[in-house]
């Protein structure tokens, strides 16, 4: 499960989004656009960082990465900014842990809140997800027991041959609007992966993940309420970086990025019908920009540029 954090994914992720809501088939007015950014500050692999840092991207870092947001549209919700930051010391014992620090600038008070680490388990508000079911598993690792449950073959959608938000608005992959039906299909061989909460007041009971054996990426995941019926069902589509070398170019001592990225996840609410999608399909690793840029990206003080 440590791949989750420490896969290869060049600089981390950069993309354009769109978020929409579906009820029953129906896609309502309830949407966001916006921007995002994961920086990985640590276990970086670029010679530069290795050679000088240990592979950390500033001298004595203590976090693991930074993850922020920007939402463009609508209107009432344009300049909302989320920061989180993820610490290293999170993989070791939960008792010496350091638990995510997360803000959010709302436009609406004009300042930013600081969230409570148990809110990054509840669904993020108007949507099914949580921040944690983002790729299949975006939590920390030790505060969840794990188990194999062994191995089958599924087919997904793993290299999509597509181009949905922000290349194509508003395509239509099918019926309902919650599937990938009309992209590319591969019957993949997958590892089965039971994750347990260990905080009693988890909303899952567990989760189970599927896997790509070839990847380790997540292709499904079914979430079990307390009651141990199924809640929700969450799954994600990928592209390659070799898919077009415009769409994730290189950069110095990394002339090809060999990645495999997430570029979209859509989660079915089952005891609902309600189900929302996140489109991202320019997601690439190509780093920012300087390391003067990467400061004030990760500064928590850009949050209240706002609008």
């Amino acid at each position: 499960m440590w791949d989750f954090d420490y896969q290869w994914e060049g600089d981390g992720n950069k993309d354009h989004f769109m978020y929409s809501y579906w009820d029953r088939g129906e896609q309502l007015p309830l949407y966001y656009e916006g921007t995002s950014k994961r920086i990985k500050l640590s276990a970086r692999v670029e010679k530069e960082y290795l050679d000088t840092n240990n592979g950390d991207f500033f001298r004595g870092e203590m976090r693991k990465h930074v993850f922020g947001i920007e939402v463009s549209a609508p209107f009432d919700s344009r300049g909302t900014g989320v920061l989180t930051y993820r610490y290293k010391s999170s993989d070791g014992p939960r008792a010496t842990a350091k638990n995510d620090d997360t803000w959010v600038y709302v436009p609406t008070l004009r300042r930013v809140r600081r969230i409570s680490t148990a809110q990054r388990t509840d669904a993020v508000s108007g949507t099914d997800f949580t921040f944690d079911d983002l790729r299949g598993f975006d939590g920390i690792v030790p505060q969840y027991d794990w188990k194999c449950l062994g191995e089958t073959d599924l087919l997904a959608p793993m290299n999509s041959k597509v181009l949905a938000y922000p290349y194509e608005k508003n395509h239509n992959f099918g019926p309902y609007g919650l599937s990938y039906a009309d992209d590319r299909w591969e019957l993949r061989k997958v590892v089965k992966v039971r994750m347990i909460p260990k905080n009693t007041d988890h909303p899952y009971k567990f989760k189970d993940l599927y896997l790509d054996k070839q990847t380790l990426v997540a292709l499904y995941s079914f979430a079990y309420d307390q009651k141990n019926e199924l809640w929700k069902i969450i799954w994600q589509n990928h592209r390659w970086s070799e898919d077009d070398p415009s769409y994730y170019p290189g950069w110095p001592g990394v002339e090809k990025p060999r990645d495999l990225k997430v570029v979209s996840d859509t989660i079915v609410n089952v005891q609902t019908g309600t189900g929302n999608r996140i489109e991202f399909w320019d997601n690439n690793g190509t780093p920012l920009g300087n390391k003067g840029q990467i400061r004030r990206y990760i500064d928590v003080g850009r949050l209240t540029l706002g609008r």
